[in-house]
């Protein structure tokens, strides 16, 4: 009898920790998906629009309109995300494309992956759009 009571209390807790973990999971999943947004600087011209959507399935889609240029270059592909860094790096992009996932925004990194430290690091933010 002792064993039965004592065997229903560790499976209760244990389902309580899966379905905990499974809730923890799903919003930390969410936490990085979404649409951001921002201005980056151009070395030819007064700045570039950037838009680039994550999504849960590890896909993406990047936008780019230059400010003072006609047109919008897109790519779309997928990304792969550090959990440990949170860092992602879209893997079917033409050049090596990396970023920061923080709260609220991307922080776009340089092209061997390092941030962009000084004055120039905030430039290079895309705020997430509020949905």
């Amino acid at each position: 009898m002792k064993y039965s009571v004592f065997s229903n209390i560790i499976l209760t807790f244990s389902i309580a920790v899966l379905i905990s973990c499974a809730g923890a999971n799903a919003r930390e999943s969410t936490a990085w998906t979404g649409i951001y947004s921002g201005t980056i600087p151009a070395a030819d011209g007064q700045g570039i629009n950037v838009k680039i959507t994550l999504n849960p399935d590890h896909t993406y889609l990047l936008e780019y309109n230059h400010i003072d240029k006609e047109g919008v270059f897109s790519e779309e592909g997928n990304f792969y995300r550090f959990k440990t860094s949170n860092f992602i790096v879209l893997q079917d992009s033409k050049y090596p494309k990396f970023y920061k996932v923080r709260e609220g925004y991307l922080l776009q990194l340089d092209m061997e992956g390092k941030i962009i430290t000084g004055d120039m690091e905030e430039l290079y933010i895309l705020k997430k759009n509020k949905t």
